[in-house]
């Protein structure tokens, strides 16, 4: 449709679709029934009276629930979410791939994957689920560095081989850089060198690695030889100076 319609009101189309899934989803778990353990300790009356305060009150039952929340939902959720949501904003902001493009290549892996949730669902029904969860956890550990590198070749050769030749490397005074990855990061007032060189980087999707300077010294930028010192709170905008932009235009010309 018209890109016009489509803003206006042509995205709520797959929200009243997946009306349709959660009927779906509600008639499976309706017609779910309870484990024979939990349907057993309801019998014999030993079902807690008190869940909230037993679960987070006893140090006991505390301990198996920071297990489970930073011990394995925590490794899922990276594993999912990097597989299933970074990957199209990696492809869209990082590589530039077109957006339908790049929606259509994570359609396509979700419908190849998706049969794959029955496979291993079944097979933890018969080892367990805990081998199963541990070797995803593993295949994401030994995999997702080398399949982002293949994806950044295959979809921006230049890109990789800028990123290759003329590495971005940030040397700092560790003690003067603010954490980039802040979920309230647009209510830090980012003031130091350290922290405009990154945010500058990080808002055009340059990848770069960290070295550590002296204390008190100012942050410079190194593009393979290339030293850009980055500004102060100073300087007009919090933007590098104009022979510091011109300099990356240049970098950009040629492939970076």
């Amino acid at each position: 449709m018209p890109e016009a319609d489509f803003a206006s009101w042509g995205w709520r189309i797959p929200f009243l679709l997946s009306i349709f899934l959660l009927a779906v989803s509600v008639y499976i778990r309706l017609s779910m029934n309870e484990s024979p353990a939990f349907q057993r300790m309801k019998s014999e009356g030993k079902i807690s009276k008190a869940p909230l305060s037993e679960s987070f009150a006893e140090w006991k039952n505390l301990k198996v629930v920071i297990l489970a929340l930073f011990g394995l939902t925590a490794g899922q959720a990276v594993v999912w979410y990097s597989g299933q949501f970074y990957v199209l904003f990696f492809m869209t902001q990082v590589l530039k791939v077109e957006a339908t493009t790049a929606n259509l290549l994570v359609a396509a892996s979700l419908v190849i994957g998706t049969p794959f949730f029955i496979v291993f669902g079944s097979l933890s029904d018969k080892i367990g689920r805990k081998p199963i969860i541990m070797l995803g956890l593993l295949l994401a550990v030994v995999t997702y560095f080398p399949v982002f590198q293949a994806l950044t070749k295959a979809a921006n050769p230049d890109l990789a081989a800028a990123q290759a030749s003329a590495k971005v490397v940030v040397v700092s005074d560790e003690a003067s850089c603010s954490f980039q990855g802040s979920p309230i990061a647009r209510e830090i007032d980012f003031k130091s060198s350290c922290d405009i060189a990154k945010r500058y980087l990080a808002q055009n999707a340059v990848s770069y690695s960290n070295q550590a300077a002296p204390a008190g010294s100012p942050t410079k930028v190194m593009i393979g030889t290339t030293e850009i010192e980055s500004p102060s709170a100073s300087v007009a905008n919090s933007k590098f100076d104009e022979e510091s932009v011109k300099k990356i235009a240049e970098f950009k010309k040629s492939g970076w």
